[in-house]
């Protein structure tokens, strides 16, 4: 079956934090999609914004400007398309019903025939949603841009969403806006930081070779990222619930990566079947020890904390642990979590950048 070549431009709800400097380049990531389409992913950076700062500061060693990104810019070409759809985009099928579109654009007006191809719309708008939540979920959660959100599509009609995202079809060579509903009308119309907090082309490289491994984020990062945005946003609760969560998914990995390959089956799901606290006293503890991990005199009081705030968590009319505590308390907790994940999973800390106030932010290593 033919391919149907396409590209969009997919807004964001919150701007990727990238670190950028006079001769950084982050170049497109392909992959292929679950559908078996292929999908080429770029960011723009504003870059004649930031050539301002960097000739401002071109005697200050190692300087960077933070800017943001607001889209993702996607190619796709959606794999075995069927002629019966094709034909309905081209308006050639003669046994449906033909409509016709109308656009106004800086180019002049376009006017063309097509029917109705609504599956192939949904496959479509999938294929956009999984490849850009794809990379929001990696620079989110092994990134530390906590404040970024995953993209949605709540309409009933897959039509809206196209247009949202500006999508196109080539055809002719000629690119064409993709309308796969009836469809009548369409009128286009400084902070001084730490760079490696910040989002750069290694890591959008290190994103790269991940998708190609077909490896997905940490499951105990992402509860991190999930407490952090809770605690934002007022929920403590709910904060400390999935933070709690967060170790416990490391503490479970940490038992099968060094426990499982020493002892029969049966008994490590019994270990697994054990309280939390029972695997923090009898095997955490005590193994973290034999392998130097130094959890003992450096995390473990805030791995102790978070489980006792963890048992309050359920009672929000509890005035104790958690309506007490500060921001600085809870940004302890935090980052003695993630250490504490780092060193039971064998895996890099995510990064840790502070939230964009505005459309650039500038510092040096």
């Amino acid at each position: 079956m033919p391919e149907l070549e396409m590209r969009c431009e997919v807004s964001l709800w919150e701007p990727i934090a990238l670190a950028t400097q006079a001769n950084t380049d982050y170049q497109p990531i392909q992959w292929i999609l679950k559908s078996g389409s292929r999908v080429v992913v770029r960011m723009d950076v504003a870059e004649e914004t930031a050539k301002s700062h960097y000739a401002e500061h071109s005697s200050t060693p190692n300087y960077f400007v933070n800017t943001p990104v607001h889209k993702l810019f996607l190619s796709l070409k959606v794999a075995d398309v069927s002629d019966l759809d094709l034909s309905r985009l081209l308006g050639k099928n003669g046994s449906e019903k033909t409509f016709h579109a109308h656009f106004e654009s800086s180019s002049g007006p376009l006017d063309f025939d097509y029917q109705s191809a609504e599956d192939l719309g949904w496959r479509i708008v999938k294929d956009i949603l999984e490849a850009a939540n794809t990379l929001i979920q990696f620079i989110r959660i092994n990134y530390g841009q906590h404040w970024l959100a995953p993209l949605r599509h709540d309409d009933p009609d897959p039509q809206a969403f196209l247009d949202n995202v500006k999508a196109r079809w080539l055809k002719d060579k000629a690119w064409m806006p993709l309308v796969v509903n009836p469809h009548v009308v369409y009128v286009t119309g400084a902070f001084i930081g730490g760079k490696r907090q910040y989002f750069e082309v290694a890591d959008w490289e290190t994103i790269r070779g991940a998708l190609a491994r077909g490896e997905s984020p940490s499951e105990a990062y992402s509860l991190v990222s999930d407490a952090k945005q809770r605690f934002e946003d007022g929920d403590e609760h709910i904060a400390v619930l999935h933070l709690n969560s967060a170790m416990e998914a490391a503490v479970g990995q940490f038992i099968r990566d060094h426990i499982g390959p020493k002892i029969p089956a049966p008994s490590l799901e019994k270990i697994l079947r054990d309280g939390y606290d029972r695997q923090l006293t009898n095997w955490v503890l005590p193994l973290s020890d034999e392998l130097n991990l130094d959890l003992r005199d450096k995390e473990w009081t805030s791995i102790k904390k978070i489980q006792d705030l963890r048992r309050e968590s359920g009672h929000p009319q509890v005035v104790r642990g958690i309506a007490t505590l500060t921001d600085a308390d809870w940004t302890v907790l935090v980052n003695d979590a993630i250490s504490a994940i780092a060193k039971l999973t064998g895996t890099p800390q995510p990064k840790s950048p502070r939230p964009m106030a505005g459309e650039l932010q500038a510092g040096t290593d």
